[in-house]
């Protein structure tokens, strides 16, 4: 069995120096991750497995940019799929789920899973989880052959078009519908049913009539998208599109609202006054996260329906991470055709929708 491994930096690629800073050092971390699955992990299919290594790039993944996700596209790209039956990527906790967003939508398809994988402590600490993540991948790929994209975490795992952004203080993660993919025990899987999860068997016949878009898909934009959370008091006078902005993505209470007051000291907190500022710069103005279920409710909260009178387009029935990559991908595959965006988010390309399948 051989499997790709790709280092991209993160706490799993880090090692902590003489003054106590965290920093990367994939050379040192990905060599001992390596030698700790062989030596240590309880892995029942370790004699059989070949690991094939690169490291497109090292980076702390807060550091991760627009330009970063380009080099991992083109490493992902230059991959021969054929000869491998998985792929697992190293990848820091702080943006990993946008990373698992981004490539479920440009991988599916593949034919293969393709694992996320990070640490919340570097892998010399007793604490650590990476060792564990790390084995668990390797288990998943070889064991339960389920292509697509994913993160597996604690013994949790995800589906990478559904997962939401590390919570800060339990270091651990979630899934915009609630429940999670499946659970890694004793390095086997276990489905979990129910909360909107496809089964196995419906993602294997999903990518068996895909082909991944990764395979012509152009550079993303830096910049192209500004994107913006809703919260008591926000000043939109400092809060413009600059010239680089192709769309802005505004997120949502979780009623789907937002503040549309005109009067007195609303004025300045208003969502409308961007929208205003949007149509005048000619840039489509997108909201999310939006049940399409409220758009046929007989009843709705005013603030929603003056934002829908605005002519403000909806993203429905996905986090915040999957709409902002998505728009991003759109703005790339459509440079010049605003009109296909919306219709390219609210497709469902890999299961990032909440809705029965």
């Amino acid at each position: 069995m051989r499997i790709k491994v790709i280092f991209t930096g993160g706490t799993i690629g880090s090692s902590v120096n003489e003054d106590a800073v965290i920093s990367t050092d994939s050379a040192t971390a990905g060599k001992l991750l390596l030698e700790n699955y062989f030596n240590k992990s309880k892995s029942s299919v370790k004699k059989d497995v070949v690991f094939d290594v690169s490291e497109p790039y090292s980076c702390l993944s807060e550091d991760l940019t627009v330009d970063t996700w380009n080099t991992l596209i083109d490493a992902l790209k230059e991959v021969p799929l054929q000869e491998y039956d998985g792929i697992i990527i190293t990848h820091g906790t702080d943006t990993m789920a946008y990373t698992a967003n981004l490539l479920s939508v440009l991988l599916c398809g593949v034919g293969v899973p393709v694992v996320l994988v990070g640490s919340n402590h570097v892998i010399t600490d007793a604490r650590a989880n990476g060792n564990q993540n790390f084995s668990d991948a390797v288990n998943f790929i070889a064991l339960n052959k389920c292509p697509g994209v994913y993160v597996i975490f604690s013994g949790q795992v995800y589906l990478g078009s559904r997962i939401l952004q590390c919570r800060p203080f339990t270091d651990d993660y979630a899934s915009v519908s609630g429940v999670d993919f499946g659970t890694m025990k004793n390095g086997d899987f276990k489905h979990t049913s129910g909360g909107f999860n496809p089964t196995p068997e419906q993602i294997r016949f999903l990518s068996g009539k895909n082909t991944p878009m990764i395979n012509n898909f152009p550079h993303l934009v830096p910049g192209s998208v500004m994107m913006l959370h809703p919260y008591v008091g926000m000043d939109y006078r400092d809060l413009q599109p600059g010239p680089q902005v192709r769309a802005v993505l505004h997120g949502l209470y979780h009623s789907a609202t937002a503040c549309v007051g005109t009067d007195g000291p609303l004025a300045t907190t208003s969502f409308l006054s961007l929208c205003t500022a949007c149509k005048e710069k000619n840039i489509p103005l997108f909201i999310a996260p939006f049940k399409e279920a409220f758009l046929h409710d007989e009843a709705q909260y005013s603030t929603t329906n003056e934002m829908i009178n605005n002519g403000v387009q909806m993203l429905c029935d996905m986090s915040m991470e999957m709409t902002y990559v998505k728009l991003l991908a759109a703005i790339a595959l459509y440079p010049e055709n605003k009109e296909e965006w919306a219709k390219f988010i609210n497709k469902s390309i890999f299961f990032e929708r909440l809705i029965e399948y």
